[in-house]
This record gives C-alpha cells, structure tokens and sequence, in this order.
C-alpha cells in the first residue's frame, strides 16, 4: 500500500499507535504462545494417555529460557524446540496412547 519508505513508516506508525497493538503483538501474545505451548507439550506427557516422554516440556522450557536470557542462544534453543517436538512426527520416544 505504500509508495515509498516514508510512506511505509507513517503507515507503520498509524498502526502501531492503535491501542493495543503493541502488548498483543510484542509482549502478551508471545508470552501467551509459550506458555500455551509449554501447557500442551506438559499435558501430552502425563496423565494416562501419556504420548511424550517427561523430558519434551523440559526442554522446551530450557529452550524458552535460553532465548529470554540471550538472543544469541536462539539457535541451540531452536535444537532444544526440534529435540522436544521430535517424538512428536515420530522420531524417538513417542508412544502409543493406552487402550483401554
């Protein structure tokens, strides 16, 4: 919709000066998104259908840590994401819900 660079900065600028904007697009709804995630991946590896071994949600947390802490650390923390969700595609430790 812009024409130009300016052009794209005010329009940038009218859209981040709606209220609201900011907290749900840079601080609240990432923020949510993991947690979300961590509550998934926490669920899917207790109770009786357990799908995941315990060490999924762990390393998803350490992952999350590791790019609060530092944003260097994204690409170990996005090893740590691909080891936790792995079992999930079906490569090593998923297992099979109990029937019962």
């Amino acid at each position: 919709m812009a024409v130009d660079k300016a052009d794209q900065h005010r329009l940038f600028d009218s859209i981040q000066s709606r209220p609201g904007v900011l907290p749900a697009f840079y601080s609240v709804g990432p923020l949510l998104f993991y947690i979300g995630l961590l509550a998934l991946l926490v669920a899917a590896s207790v109770g009786r259908a357990r799908t995941l071994r315990w060490w999924s949600p762990v390393l998803m947390l350490a992952g999350t840590a590791m790019t609060a802490a530092d944003l260097a650390m994204i690409p170990v923390a996005g090893a740590l994401y691909l080891a936790a969700l792995a079992p999930l595609a079906g490569f090593g430790g998923a297992r099979q819900p109990a029937v019962a």
